[in-house]
């Protein structure tokens, strides 16, 4: 039997394997702050507390239901919540939206590359397909490791310059600037601040069920995996109330900009631009590999030559099916749909934590 002592060492394994998924494209540049909390003004910070209360439940209950069922197939965590018949709808549907969300990274290097660099976007896609592909190849346990190492340095640099942003501001005009948000044309995740909160949880409870519950799987023990899942969650959320509100202090500026991010690095000086480009393509690659290794891993058994040529397959595909749209466009299309389809797994889990609690 595992130890159920607290392994400091593996909170913070995992807490960092989680900030570093879900940084991402849409956050580490900026996008998806944008689209979802700060394009509503301050309605937008209730959206944010919101979404923190329910992602520390379901990040907290993947983790536990990993290590207590040991689930051998990706399909299990979604049949144990759903029952066979919608649960096995919910492998199909979630294997193509994490796929999907691949190609949204991929296109967010894209992006940065040709905003910060002034060249062909193509050249990030095919970079940051290639290096997800080989990183893919190293398998789970190796990933958390490199992600749990990564995490950490992405946030202190994300809560740093959110300060330095937001100081920086001009903060005798905040409330006005504040105030007027509502009624300016940003491109938005949902017509309202509540539907934009249900939207990100479902997206964040697609990408993290299989993920979340294959580290709860190889967890030490059940603490520490617990802790590790809402200690990632917390430390996550801090940096995005930085960025949400240096966003909206800026956001004459940032409307309409496909990496927010880099914008309000070039504010603050030449040399956090340029640091802060590495930060956003590194948060670009750490969310890209284990949305890409979740997709392999559910065709193929994982370390097989079939996982290897799937693995190369499904970057190829993904490098240009990056290239067909806009960023920013391409993120408002495929986050909200999935957003909105996976606020029914977060139901499903909740009716199940209240049937084991009776």
């Amino acid at each position: 039997m595992r130890s159920e002592k607290l392994d400091i060492r593996t909170v913070v394994g995992i807490t960092g394997a989680y900030v570093a998924y879900m940084m991402g494209s849409g956050f580490s540049t900026g996008q998806e702050i944008l689209q979802y909390f700060a394009c509503y003004g301050m309605a937008g910070l209730f959206s944010i507390l919101l979404c923190m209360g329910l992602l520390i439940f379901a990040a907290v209950s993947f983790t536990r239901a990993g290590y207590l069922e040991k689930f051998q197939k990706p399909e299990d965590v979604y049949i144990y919540y759903c029952g066979k018949r919608l649960g096995k709808a919910y492998h199909y549907f979630t294997s193509a939206a994490i796929y999907l969300c691949f190609i949204v990274m991929v296109a967010a290097a894209g992006a940065a590359v040709e905003q910060y660099f002034g060249v062909s976007r193509i050249i990030g896609a095919v970079a940051i397909g290639a290096l997800a592909c080989a990183t893919v190849m190293l398998g789970l346990n190796n990933l958390v490791s490199i992600l749990g190492r990564i995490g950490p340095v992405m946030i202190v640099m994300v809560i740093l310059m959110g300060v330095i942003a937001i100081c920086r501001s001009d903060l005798g005009a905040a409330a006005g600037i504040i105030a007027r948000i509502p009624d300016m044309q940003l491109l938005r995740a949902s017509p309202s601040w509540a539907l934009a909160s249900v939207s990100y949880v479902g997206i964040s409870v697609v990408w993290l069920a299989s993920y979340l519950t294959s580290i709860g799987k190889n967890a030490g023990s059940i603490r520490s995996a617990s802790f590790g899942a809402a200690g990632g969650v917390i430390v996550f959320y801090i940096g995005m109330l930085l960025i949400y509100f240096a966003i909206m202090l800026n956001i004459d500026e940032l409307a309409g900009t496909q990496i927010p991010m880099l914008i309000l690095a070039k504010h603050i000086s030449p040399v956090m631009s340029a640091v802060f480009s590495v930060i956003i393509v590194t948060g670009i690659y750490t969310a890209s590999v284990p949305l890409l290794w979740q997709t392999a891993f559910r065709l193929a058994e994982e370390g097989s030559l079939r996982f290897r040529r799937i693995s190369v397959l499904l970057a190829a595909v993904g490098i240009a099916a990056s290239l067909l749209l806009p960023f920013n466009r391409l993120m408002n299309i495929v986050y909200v749909l999935i957003g909105y389809l996976g606020f029914l797994l977060l139901a499903c889990m909740i009716l199940k934590a209240v049937k084991i609690i009776k």
